[in-house]
């Protein structure tokens, strides 16, 4: 079996770092995005018996979706 060099083993730890920067960002702008959703928007979805399923598709990710599609 051929020995893997270190120039290989190296490019594929710093492919691995971009890949790592680039989740983190996403979860970043994600998380951002999160948190400025007004509390108020779910608690008249409570108030009004809306599910954790309704809440996400109803609420969460129509105000974020400016960021997903970013």
């Amino acid at each position: 079996m051929p020995e893997i060099t270190s120039s290989v083993t190296d490019s594929l730890k710093a492919g691995n770092r971009v890949v790592a920067f680039g989740i983190a960002a996403i979860v970043l702008i994600l998380l951002a995005a999160m948190r400025n959703i007004p509390d108020d928007m779910y608690e008249a979805s409570l108030i009004d018996g809306a599910s954790v399923s309704a809440r996400f598709f109803r609420i969460t990710l129509p105000l974020i979706s400016p960021a997903v599609f970013f």
